[in-house]
């Protein structure tokens, strides 16, 4: 029986040569978010066209203010489950695609709050200048309303083309299904054969230490999971001895 156990005491974490590719799963999102992108920018320019005249003329602005900070939520929610997926593959060993998956994961998080941050400083000045707002909500270009849609429309724009880049890189790494980095000879190779601090400068030396610390923090991960799984199977073969 303790044969059987020893199973749990191999390497872990993507450090085995017959590790099954575990591909990553995040496409969904990129996928949810260009939708929740392109759903306001439509809305928002039908709402301007076809918002009838006698309304409230600013109301189109604030119902879109008010879905702007609705999409900062929804967006910080599935910043986290970006985290959550991107964190799995590091911990399955590749470094490099971890690196640059979270590059790209990150930013539509940082693009939404640029945007909150500029359509705050917008709506600010515009009240500064006009002492009813509403009197500023026409349809020239001046107006906050198409100030503000503009600024969303260039946030639309960022968004669709890192969410585009960021799921060309998840099918292109879906489709290698390559070994982690930490089964390549050739990044170990690199690592052994420089010395480290003085030989290289620049960014090839910025580069080789970030991957030093990945690696760093890739084996720390591992001792801590592969200690858990001793003290659970050390405390089963004490409740079998005991029973």
């Amino acid at each position: 029986m303790v044969g059987d156990e020893t199973e749990y005491l191999q390497p872990v974490l993507g450090v085995q040569p017959t590790q099954r590719f575990n591909p990553l799963n995040s496409s969904w999102v990129a996928l949810l978010l260009l939708f929740l992108v392109g759903l306001i920018e439509v809305s928002g320019w039908v709402m301007i066209v076809f918002w009838p005249e006698h309304g409230l003329r600013c109301e189109p602005l604030y119902l879109l203010l008010y879905s702007h900070a609705v999409l900062w939520l929804l967006v910080m929610f599935l910043d986290h489950i970006f985290k959550w997926h991107h964190n799995k593959m590091r911990l399955d060993g590749y470094l490099t695609a971890y690196e640059q998956m979270s590059k790209y994961g990150s930013m539509p998080f940082y693009i939404v709050s640029l945007g909150n941050t500029a359509l705050l400083v917008l709506i600010a000045g515009y009240q500064q200048m006009h002492v009813m707002l509403e009197q500023a909500c026409t349809h020239d270009w001046t107006s906050p309303l198409i100030v503000s849609m503009a600024v969303i429309s260039i946030e639309a724009v960022l968004h669709s083309y890192v969410l585009i880049v960021y799921l060309i890189n998840v099918h292109r790494f879906n489709t290698a299904k390559a070994p982690p980095d930490l089964n390549n000879l050739d990044t170990w190779d690199s690592f052994t054969n420089h010395e480290v601090g003085y030989r290289e400068r620049g960014e090839e030396m910025q580069e080789r230490l970030q991957k030093q610390a990945d690696s760093i923090r890739y084996y720390k991960d591992a001792v801590e999971v592969l200690q858990r799984k001793v003290m659970g199977l050390t405390a089963q073969l004490r409740g079998d001895s005991i029973n």
